[in-house]
């Protein structure tokens, strides 16, 4: 733990993916979009954040403007956070495919903390799935862009956890994802999740 922290609040960038013209991933029907829903994720996510006292949050994309992972991570570096957590929804070739993962760069302990406290604050996301970015599958890097977004981060020197809250892929993600309140709930377990990891780090013994 950095001598910095101790009993203080903690400040955390929450990066919603992608925005603009890359409107990435979307369900089969083009109803749900991943530059939208994660946008709304982040957004209400700080603003629970903001009505507590452990956690100040910072807003990386503040509307619907393109900004790439390099950007985002440049943000954060310069708004001197001390830890941020990338917003994502997912996609696979295999419909069957679902649930939500989380991605980490290998040796960013606190990054796979943050992201760990995250997954277990989801409702009912008993069988997420946890990658180190430059984890190999069959000779080849299994995610590169996954290593390419947590490198960034990484290169400013702020532990990240990216998380994918769910496949756009997956019939029943989508099914859930178009429920009342969905976005709400995915919201509040990314702030339960950062506050949590907060309070782990001012607390624990430097």
């Amino acid at each position: 733990m950095p001598a910095a922290w101790g009993a203080r609040m903690i400040t955390l960038a929450l990066a919603a993916a992608h925005g603009g013209t890359d409107r990435s991933n979307r369900s089969a029907d083009g109803e749900l979009v991943e530059a939208d829903l994660v946008l709304r994720v982040a957004y209400q996510a700080a603003q629970l954040l903001a009505l507590g006292d452990v956690v100040d949050p910072v807003l990386v994309r503040q509307g619907d403007e393109g900004l790439t992972h390099q950007e985002r991570a440049d943000i954060a570096g310069r708004a001197g956070v001390d830890a941020a957590v990338e917003i994502h929804f997912n996609s696979s070739g295999d419909p069957a495919r679902h649930g939500a993962e989380l991605y980490w760069h290998r040796g960013d302990h606190e990054g796979h903390a943050l992201g760990r406290a995250i997954m277990l604050a989801i409702p009912g996301n008993r069988a997420w799935r946890s990658w180190c970015t430059d984890a190999m599958y069959q000779g080849e890097i299994a995610n590169p862009n996954a290593l390419r977004v947590t490198a960034a981060y990484r290169a400013v020197g702020v532990p990240c956890a990216l998380v994918e809250l769910g496949f756009l892929t997956s019939a029943a993600d989508c099914f859930e994802l178009s429920r009342p309140g969905a976005i709400d709930t995915l919201a509040q377990a990314v702030a339960d999740g950062c506050a949590e990891w907060a309070r782990s780090v001012t607390t624990a013994k430097p």
